[in-house]
């Protein structure tokens, strides 16, 4: 019996998670001076994970109460003499002015299957703190490579599947018909396949916040909230990336009293963004048909209808101030003080001295 079509599920469990806490250690050279960098409570969440006998995946998360918390000043271990440490530790919490407080507030799927993989993000009801150097040290712990490679090419050596594994990631090996004649020989090619990706964020009622100082709890910050989808398609070559912004507000007040101290920035606005790829010029006649296709950078649209802008000088110095602090997160750290250390100069410097002072 052949059954045409039919998939099955390989495997399939669902992960109840209570009060279960996701800590990151950053990685020094030293094992025994690992300080934690990141912690995530999961206080009421669950994991859906799926696999299919056709090779497709699919990974769920849902969560109904999610913190996640800067943990780099929490211990005692760690010196912390002339850096500014961060008072709002709690980087992701439910939102203050959320009606609904047992509605989802975190939703991730990713599926992949052979040809395309997806990844959606759902973020309802939250205040996210918007602390930069925090998340530069988060994205460069994601991005850590394997402590030791060499087990990994041995393990490859040793294991014949996982060279077949790694095969199937890049390209299949597909048989290749040659005719000569009467006899049919047969070759096998590596035939490339691009993956597909599609990527999706929806936002609701979320507030991201940018605040001025971080050792201060009650400092001047800048709120933007409202809802947003944003769609990213890279095989759609005429539209790449779409997104949908309604009801986008931004707004300056002081953290702590912010329904006396809250102006408005930007009033709240519709907002409709799409990048056009360059198959868009096709269409079009003049001066832009002496050039090639690809050599056209795409264009980004962005349509709303009017937008009310007020800017303060208070305003116009708080967004200076967290530029500044961007650019220091995103800046290599500095190298250690040496005026001290610098040899005294030579004994013709010492005698010019005087000498150039008019003494």
């Amino acid at each position: 019996t052949v059954l045409s079509g039919a998939v099955f599920t390989n495997l399939s469990f669902l992960v109840d998670m209570t009060d279960v806490s996701l800590e990151l250690l950053d990685s020094p050279t030293s094992a025994e001076n690992r300080n934690s960098l990141a912690r995530f409570d999961f206080m009421k969440s669950k994991v859906l994970f799926e696999s299919l006998s056709d090779g497709s995946k699919s990974v769920n998360l849902v969560s109904h109460s999610l913190l996640a918390y800067d943990t780099r000043y929490a211990g005692t271990n760690r010196s912390t003499e002339g850096i500014r440490q961060n008072v709002f530790d709690c980087i992701l919490q439910p939102s203050k002015t959320g009606t609904n407080r047992a509605s989802l507030q975190l939703e991730l799927h990713y599926r992949s299957t052979r040809d395309s993989s997806s990844f959606t993000v759902v973020l309802n009801n939250l205040r996210v703190f918007l602390i930069f150097d925090w998340l530069m040290l988060v994205q460069d712990f994601l991005r850590l490579q394997p402590e030791n490679p060499s087990d990994s090419a041995e393990c490859q050596q040793h294991c014949p599947g996982s060279t077949s594994a790694n095969l199937s990631a890049t390209g299949a090996v597909m048989p290749k018909t040659v005719k000569s004649g009467v006899v049919t020989k047969r070759s096998t090619v590596l035939v490339s396949q691009d993956r597909c990706l599609e990527v999706k964020i929806n936002v609701t009622g979320t507030e991201f916040v940018v605040v001025e100082d971080l050792s201060c709890l009650d400092t001047n910050a800048v709120i933007l909230k409202g809802t947003t989808v944003l769609t990213y398609k890279p095989r759609l070559v005429d539209r790449p990336f779409s997104g949908s912004l309604a009801g986008i507000e931004v707004f300056s007040c002081r953290l702590g009293s912010e329904q006396e101290t809250a102006l408005s920035i930007i009033d709240p606005v519709n907002v409709q963004v799409e990048l056009c790829g360059s198959p868009t010029y096709q269409s079009s006649s003049g001066l832009l048909d002496a050039f090639n296709v690809e050599d056209i950078p795409p264009l980004l649209e962005i349509q709303f209808p009017a937008l009310d802008i007020r800017l303060s000088y208070n305003d116009i110095q708080l967004f200076l101030s967290i530029a500044k602090s961007i650019s220091a997160a995103k800046a290599p750290p500095s190298p250690p003080d040496l005026t001290d250390a610098t040899p005294p100069p030579k004994d013709g410097v010492r005698q010019k001295t005087p000498s150039s002072l008019g003494m």
